[in-house]
């Protein structure tokens, strides 16, 4: 291959649109959910977070990789984004996404792409990287053709690909309390702020809730996780979730979790017009007022007209008003759909971890 070819890039979008640019990342093509995050920092994070499973991400801040790759910030073992996007990009980072497998492009017209996704909606779409000899072997007819085949991450058990596959221990000075971590594809960070506060049994996302019984939790903790709350193969998690919570086990979800706990408790879900990923999303405690600048990644909600009177709104976004949390009357049952544990992203929230454990062990009130 002569090293003079052109390394180029197009992103093309289920609805037609084309946006050429320069390639980025390993040579090859990815098809998926293209998604925009509006954090400054964070990359990596965002990256190896598992809820990415199945999209092209698209960072809008204009520069990618200029504080270089750090192993600390990693949010899993891999990279769960099938490609990625970006205005500019440093080389060292590049170079990142290839050892990774990961294309990409860099387009001077991320803002268009951006705006487009929030006005039509998050779509379909495909990053192509490639020298120019063999990126001309492509027809955009026949990319469109196979982004309008690709299943929608809604549609696949992303969770079973993410979550672990087998129980793991992870001791503690402390003998208690004991907290079962029902992994339906966690971030490492909650993990990391969890296991300070007690012995942590993870345990895969298809875990029948009388083997959590035995594990004989004081707390139980709902992970983050890619796709639809809604798919079949996560109602069993919802029907056991339900079980537990009527049995008095303390519960607390997050993201996803929060968004498994409004479906077992009566609510429903939806799926949001583009999603809310970034590190800078206002939320108000309802009780309070008080207001946090907060982590998100997800692109469903809870349908606040759905729940039960017995299920209140104890967070809500201050940019559309949505369910950012909840609590189910008389039971001790807690999510919030923000991330409280940054990973990118302000650490406003990371007391939550402490104080829900400490809620665990007065009984679950207030």
């Amino acid at each position: 291959m002569s090293s003079c070819e052109e390394f180029k890039g197009v992103l093309v979008l289920e609805d037609g649109s084309i946006f050429e640019g320069k390639g980025l990342g390993a040579e090859g093509e990815a098809f998926g959910e293209v998604v925009f995050n509006t954090s400054m920092t964070g990359y990596q994070e965002a990256l190896t977070d598992p809820s990415y499973h199945g999209q092209i991400l698209l960072m809008t801040y204009p520069l990618q990789g200029n504080y270089g790759v750090n192993p600390e910030f990693t949010q899993s073992e891999r990279i769960w984004a099938k490609g990625f996007i970006a205005m500019r990009s440093s080389e060292s980072f590049s170079r990142y996404l290839k050892e990774n497998g990961v294309p990409g492009v860099q387009l001077p017209q991320t803002r268009e792409v951006t705006l487009k996704i929030r006005e039509r909606g998050t779509m379909m779409g495909a990053v192509l990287a490639f020298r120019t000899k063999r990126f001309f072997r492509f027809s955009p007819e026949d990319i469109l053709e196979q982004i309008l085949r690709t299943p929608t991450p809604g549609e696949l058990n992303l969770v079973k690909e993410t979550s672990t596959v087998r129980e793991v221990i992870y001791p503690s000075r402390k003998s208690s309390p004991r907290i079962v971590l029902w992994d339906f594809g966690v971030k490492r960070s909650i993990l990391e702020l969890l296991r300070p506060l007690g012995e942590v049994i993870r345990v895969p996302w298809d875990t029948p809730p009388e083997r959590i019984v035995e594990l004989n939790p004081n707390l139980i903790v709902l992970s983050n996780g890619p796709g639809d709350p809604q798919h079949p193969a996560l109602e069993p998690a919802v029907k056991g979730i339900r079980w537990l919570g009527e049995e008095g086990y303390p519960l607390f979800g997050i993201c996803l979790g929060h968004q498994l706990l409004s479906l077992a408790f009566g609510g429903n879900t939806y799926k949001l017009r583009f999603g809310h990923r970034g590190s800078n999303h206002p939320v108000e405690e309802t009780a309070t007022g008080r207001v946090f600048i907060t982590s998100q990644n997800h692109g469903y909600a809870t349908y606040e007209p759905s729940l039960p009177e017995d299920v209140h709104v104890t967070h809500r976004n201050l940019n559309d008003s949505t369910v950012e949390g909840i609590a189910a009357e008389g039971l001790k049952v807690r999510g919030l759909q923000f991330h409280p544990e940054g990973g990118p992203g302000p650490h406003d929230t990371r007391d939550i971890f402490p104080r829900i454990v400490r809620w665990a062990l007065e009984g679950g009130g207030g």
